[in-house]
């Protein structure tokens, strides 16, 4: 059942990781866009994080929203990033050894499949 309080604490929970998703796609953008749409405004084909993430957070009780709540604020005020740390974590069984490596990795994928036409963002030209 979705009380007001259970949307109210999925809109906080979501307000952060929103602003951590942002985070991550501005250092790693390649990876970032290698993902599923951010916001349910951008959805075509797949679901957006918004979508999934807030869906699936309102079959939680409001007691673990509340500690998901309590934990994400002070992870945050430690300076870390859940986000970025899903992320990390996801890569890492991927097989590649950081973050920095598989957005490398995957800019030069994606530059050489454009044909090695450098990147009009980052201006990166593939060695051929």
């Amino acid at each position: 059942e979705t009380t007001e309080e259970k949307a109210a604490l999925v809109g906080e929970i979501w307000a952060l990781l929103k602003k951590q998703n942002e985070a991550f796609a501005e250092k790693y953008p390649v990876l970032a866009m290698s993902g599923r749409p951010l916001t349910a405004d951008m959805e075509k084909d797949v679901p957006s994080v918004e979508t999934y993430q807030c869906c699936e957070m309102l079959t939680y009780s409001v007691e673990t929203l509340r500690r998901f709540l309590a934990f994400l604020t002070a992870d945050m005020a430690a300076g870390n990033s859940l986000v970025e740390q899903i992320q990390k974590n996801s890569i890492v069984l991927m097989g590649y050894k950081s973050l920095d490596d598989a957005e490398r990795e995957l800019a030069w994928a994606a530059l050489a499949e454009m044909g090695g036409e450098p990147c009009s963002s980052c201006g990166m030209t593939p060695a051929f």
